[in-house]
């Protein structure tokens, strides 16, 4: 399950970035600059995020998380690693 999972996740890099790399690579006609590569970039960088959201939302996996050290929830505990420190 989890190569699966892994895999469909990798495919969603592979298909929003795709199609950037080609436009920027086969279209001779126009000019690229430095300026529109970077745009481009963080353009499909925010597309990856907000279709890996989406997959996550949509696979009803929640964004919490439990916190197994004691130190963490109460700054007045210590853990054994750092006894008599605060965390």
């Amino acid at each position: 399950m989890a190569w699966v999972l892994g895999s469909a996740f990798y495919g969603i890099y592979f298909i929003v970035s795709f199609p950037m790399y080609v436009r920027l690579d086969e279209d001779v006609k126009r000019r690229h600059t430095a300026f529109d590569a970077l745009i481009e970039s963080l353009a499909s960088g925010m597309a990856v995020l907000f279709l890996l959201d989406f997959v996550r939302v949509a696979m009803g996996q929640d964004m919490t998380f439990t916190l197994n050290r004691p130190c963490k929830l109460d700054p007045l505990k210590t853990c054994p690693p750092f006894a008599g420190m605060r965390c």
